[in-house]
């Protein structure tokens, strides 16, 4: 999450991340490209590209997912979906 902050490399985030007990059943974290902002002075996130949505209670096997798809996009892979679930 917010790890790989590099211009245009991908990377992923999630507001409603579970951090304790889980309110909700399932959660999501979108990925995203870094890029320039107009003035070229910092980096900024595109529009999210891919979600990919998980159960609350056990985010482990979602995060590992976002990373894994994180390092594909780096390397080149398009998909055609634009979001997937992890069981």
């Amino acid at each position: 999450m917010l790890e790989n902050k590099t211009l245009w490399k991908h990377d992923f985030d999630g507001e409603c991340a579970p951090t304790g007990a889980a309110a909700w059943r399932t959660f999501s974290v979108g990925i995203f490209r870094w890029v320039p902002t107009v003035g070229g002075r910092g980096l900024k996130r595109s529009p999210v590209k891919y979600r990919i949505r998980g159960n609350a209670s056990n985010p482990g096997p979602t995060f590992a997912r976002a990373r894994e798809v994180c390092r594909m996009m780096d390397e080149g892979w398009v998909s055609r979906k634009r979001s997937e679930t992890v069981k």
